[in-house]
């Protein structure tokens, strides 16, 4: 899914897509295979990316339209490395400040 032209802090755009951060999938004997790019590095290193991208208030809209949050989710997940659940969790509040609604109500985002 296309994130359309997210803005940077000082005005430039870049075209990106989650598909491309976060995951790759292929299929492969009809059996559809999610799995991490490269490794912990590159996810770790991506979600900073969009972290960072969600400096402006425009951006967090986007990137939530774009479907970002049950990624970030996935990435809260036991079985990831402690600084990618970091880094997802530092993503989740920068985006709730503009998006709070969305990210309350997203499975597995808010317990209890």
């Amino acid at each position: 899914m296309k994130v359309p032209h997210l803005n940077y802090a000082d005005g430039k755009k870049s075209a990106v897509t989650m598909h491309d951060l976060f995951f790759y999938s292929y299929s492969r004997s009809d059996v559809l295979y999610e799995c991490t790019v490269v490794s912990r590095h590159v996810v770790l290193f991506c979600t900073k990316a969009l972290n960072n991208l969600a400096v402006t208030d425009e951006n967090k809209v986007k990137i939530v339209e774009a479907g970002a949050l049950p990624h970030y989710v996935k990435l809260l997940s036991p079985e990831r490395d402690e600084a990618v659940q970091r880094e997802a969790a530092r993503g989740l509040w920068s985006l709730a400040f503009v998006c709070k609604d969305r990210v309350a109500n997203e499975t597995g985002c808010l317990k209890g």
